[in-house]
């Protein structure tokens, strides 16, 4: 069995802060603490392809037995684009949704997608656009154990 654990380190540091390797070397232990414990992840089972499957979203949630109060994340671009779609597709569906609009993933948005979600008494978290949107709404939603 291997225990090599492969990380790449993306580390913002507060214009304030002073950058010292002691601080570095911190951060990437406590990273590594966090990693070291498996996370478990449930994904959709289903893809759906095709022209217009934008429209099969509430279906979709219904199919995996999601319903009540849904947090939409996105971010400027993928509003335009297909965030205010989707939320009103949800509405029609009978779901209360709090769309959540980001232009990054930080800690700080993760606990504020967090936050949010509990706000609003969120059942679950949808993400609308690449690959930082999922993965926001994906980390947020397995931090307080909700699809």
């Amino acid at each position: 069995m291997n225990d090599r654990i492969d990380v790449v380190l993306v580390y913002e540091i507060p214009q304030r802060q002073k950058i010292t390797l002691n601080n570095l070397k911190a951060r990437y232990i406590s990273l590594l603490n966090e990693i070291r414990t498996p996370k478990w992840m449930q994904l959709p089972r289903e893809i759906v392809v095709g022209h217009g499957t934008i429209n099969e979203i509430a279906n979709a949630c219904k199919k995996l037995g999601l319903h009540d109060s849904v947090v939409v994340v996105m971010d400027d671009l993928t509003r335009k684009i297909a965030g205010d779609n989707v939320c009103e597709i949800l509405a029609d569906a009978g779901y209360d949704f709090s769309a959540f609009v980001t232009d990054s993933i930080t800690r700080e948005q993760i606990e504020n997608v967090k936050a949010r979600a509990e706000e609003v008494g969120a059942s679950f978290i949808v993400g609308v656009g690449g690959g930082t949107v999922i993965d926001l709404a994906k980390v947020s939603s397995a931090q307080i154990g909700i699809p």
